[in-house]
C-alpha cells in the first residue's frame, strides 16, 4: 500500500485530469476490500537486548527476536538508500535461514527504489526477475503446514509493489488484481499473526484514501468518513511498527497535504530527513513540500541535496525548476526545465507536463506567443487538461482585449 502512494504521489503532478480521472474510476472496486483488524499487542517488555518492537514482532510472528532485529537491520539499510549494503545484508540472511528467497525480495525493493527515485523503468528488468523469483519461493513455503505470518507479510510487499507498478503503467485493473492479492495475503497475517502492528498501516491507508477517493467522486458510493481512524492508525505504526515506522511517518506526509495541514507534514518530512538524510524518495518528497508551502529557498537546498547524494538523478531538475520558476527566478528555471525535457525516454506525461510548465514560464515573461505554443505541444503530446485550461484562458484575453 505505501509503495502504491508513493507512486501515485510522484505521478500526481504529471498526469493530466483525464489519467486522474481514469485511475479514479478503475479504484471503483477497492469498496469491496477487507478492512483487517489488527489489535496491537499491549507494550509488555519482553527483553532489553533489542527496540520494544522488535519483541512484538517476533512474538507475533513467531519468530526469535534476534531475526527479526536482523530483518529490521536490513530495512534500515533501505531507508538510508545503502542499496549495496541492502542486497548484501538480505544475501547473508537468506543463507542463514534459507526459503524465503530474501536476497530476491531485497533486490524488489532495491530496484523499485532507485526507478522510484527518478519515476523511471531503468531496472525494469532486473525488478521483474527479482520479484518472479521472490513470489515462486514465498508461494512454496505458504503452500507448506504451519502457519507463514512471515512469508505471507513478505507476498503482502511483493504484490503491492507489483500494483504500485502496473498502476504507474496505467494497467489499472491489472493493479487492481494485484492489490486484491496483497490485501489476501494481509488478511492471512492478520488471521496468523494477531498483535502485529505494521498492518494497521494498511488499514491507515485504506481508511484514509478511500475516504478521499469516494468523498470527491459522484459514482462511488460512500462509506463514511474513516479519514481520522486512518491517521489514527499510521501513527500508530509510526510509534509502534516493527519494519514500517518510516514508510507510516512518510504515509502521514501524504495525508497531512491532503488535510492541509501544511506543519504537520513538513514535521514529518523532517522527522524522515533527520534520521534519513539520503533518502531521496523522502527528500524529493519534501522539497515537493516546502514548494507548495512557498519556502522555495529551502525547498531548493534539499534538492541540492538529492543532487549531492545522487548526481545523476533526472527527475530533480523538474522540480528544481517549478521551485525557481515560482522563486521568480525565471532564467534558471528555464535552464532546469530545459535540461530536464532534454533527457532521453522522458514518459509521455512527464514530458507533457514540462512543456506546461514551461508555457508557464513563458506567459510569466509575457511572451504570450511562446506560451500559446508549448501549451499546444502539451496537448498535442498527451491531451494535458492543464495546458487546455490554460490555451481557453489566454484565448479568451485575447478576445476580450485584456491580453496583447
Amino acid at each position: 500500500m505505501i509503495a502504491l502512494l508513493v507512486g501515485l504521489a510522484f505521478a500526481d503532478d504529471g498526469e493530466d485530469a483525464a489519467s486522474q480521472a481514469s485511475f479514479g474510476a478503475a479504484l471503483g472496486p477497492i469498496n469491496d476490500l477487507p478492512v483487517i483488524a489488527v489489535p496491537v499487542l499491549d507494550g509488555v517488555v519482553y527483553g532489553t537486548d533489542y527496540p520494544a518492537p522488535v519483541y512484538v514482532g517476533a512474538k507475533a510472528l513467531g519468530l526469535e527476536p534476534a531475526f527479526v532485529a536482523s530483518l529490521r537491520d536490513g530495512l534500515e539499510l533501505l531507508y538510508e538508500r545503502d542499496y549495496a549494503g541492502t542486497r548484501a545484508h538480505f544475501q547473508r540472511l537468506e543463507t542463514a535461514a534459507p526459503g524465503r528467497a530474501l536476497d530476491a525480495f531485497a533486490d524488489v525493493l532495491v530496484y523499485q527504489a532507485m526507478m522510484l527515485e527518478n519515476y523511471d523503468y531503468r531496472f525494469e528488468k532486473q525488478w521483474e526477475g527479482a520479484s518472479r523469483r521472490s513470489r515462486a519461493t514465498l508461494e512454496v513455503a505458504i503452500a507448506a503446514p504451519g502457519p507463514h505470518p512471515l512469508e505471507q507479510f513478505l507476498f503482502v510487499g511483493v504484490s503491492g509493489i507489483e500494483s504500485m507498478h502496473a498502476m504507474r503503467k496505467e494497467s489499472y485493473f491489472a493493479g487492481l488484481r494485484l492489490a486484491f492479492e496483497a490485501m489476501d495475503h494481509a488478511q492471512a497475517v492478520a488471521d496468523e499473526a494477531p498483535g502485529f502492528p505494521d498492518l494497521l498501516l494498511a488499514n491507515g491507508i485504506y481508511d484514509y484514501w478511500r475516504t478521499v477517493i469516494t468523498e470527491s467522486s459522484s459514482v462511488l458510493p460512500h462509506f463514511g468518513d474513516h479519514r481520522a481512524a486512518g491517521i489514527a492508525a499510521m501513527k500508530v505504526v509510526e510509534e509502534q511498527g516493527v519494519f514500517m515506522s518510516a514508510p507510516a511517518t512518510l504515509s502521514l506526509v501524504f495525508a497531512w497535504v491532503e488535510e492541509h495541514r501544511t506543519a504537520e507534514a513538513l514535521a514529518a518530512c523532517e522527522k524522515n530527513r533527520a534520521r534519513y538524510p539520503h533518502n531521496v524518495i523522502n527528500n524529493l518528497t519534501t522539497g515537493r513540500t516546502y514548494v507548495s508551502s512557498r519556502k522555495y529557498d529551502t525547498a531548493l537546498a534539499i534538492f541540492d541535496d538529492v543532487l549531492a547524494t545522487d548526481p545523476t538523478n533526472q527527475f530533480v531538475h523538474y522540480y528544481i525548476g517549478v521551485a525557481q520558476m515560482r522563486a521568480g527566478k525565471l532564467v534558471e528555471a528555464d535552464a532546469s526545465l530545459n535540461q530536464y525535457l532534454a533527457y532521453p525516454n522522458l514518459e509521455t506525461w512527464q514530458t507533457s507536463n514540462t512543456f506546461y510548465r514551461l508555457g508557464q514560464l513563458r506567459y510569466k515573461q509575457q511572451k504570450y506567443d511562446e506560451a500559446e505554443l508549448l501549451w499546444q505541444r502539451a496537448v498535442k503530446v498527451d491531451g494535458n487538461s492543464q495546458a487546455k485550461l490554460r490555451l481557453e484562458k489566454l484565448r479568451t484575453s485575447r478576445k476580450d482585449g485584456t491580453l496583447p
